[in-house]
């Protein structure tokens, strides 16, 4: 696994300012992704692959396509999952973890859009680069005990994240990886409503 060191600073509002300032002329992505889960118990990393979807300022869609097909829909405040079956099709998720799951799409979807700073949950670090790394870090205890820090990379497009990297932990890590990003497209509005 690779770790990403250096020494970070709290970052004031101002050197965020260029990041909202590109995401502001963000209205729409879409990439494909894969998503890398390295535990210290694996001899090989869990690899999954998918598609992901944003319309500012908060809808999102991520698809996973393999080794599960999981489609996670984000639209206005709601949260809605589906796993597809061979015997069922696809089957709506209401379990108690998709309600955990709306806080984390919040975050994300509110570091999308720029928003870094004047988060209850994470303080905000910024190392200016090659590339630009925002760093998250969790202020509540209870958190930072299953989640050490969050790294949003970004790329070489203005206001486009690349990867990120979550650290959960010794040895576990989960890395996602945006590819082919393509900005402000127009998305069909069924693509946040319908899971097919």
């Amino acid at each position: 696994v690779l770790l990403l060191l250096f020494v970070a600073i709290p970052a004031a509002a101002g050197e965020f300012d260029q990041l909202r300032r590109d995401a502001m002329e963000i209205r729409t992505i879409q990439a494909d992704f894969v998503q890398t889960k390295a535990l210290k118990i694996l001899k090989n990393p869990l690899v999954s692959t998918g598609r992901f979807f944003y319309q500012a300022p908060g809808t999102v869609r991520w698809e996973y396509f393999t080794p599960l097909q999981v489609v996670t829909i984000v639209n206005r405040g709601e949260v809605r999952r589906y796993t597809h079956t061979d015997d069922k099709g696809w089957v709506n998720d209401s379990s108690g973890s998709v309600q955990a799951m709306r806080v984390v799409m919040e975050k994300i979807t509110g570091w999308l859009g720029g928003n870094f700073t004047d988060d209850e949950i994470f303080l905000a670090t910024l190392e200016d680069g090659p590339p630009v790394v925002v760093t998250m870090t969790p202020k509540d205890e209870a958190m930072a005990r299953f989640l050490e820090r969050v790294e949003v990379i970004f790329g070489t497009q203005p206001g486009v994240v690349e990867t990120v990297r979550l650290y959960e932990g010794p040895g576990t890590t989960t890395t996602i990886t945006f590819k082919e990003a393509k900005l402000n497209l127009e998305i069909p509005k069924t693509r946040f409503k319908d899971v097919e």
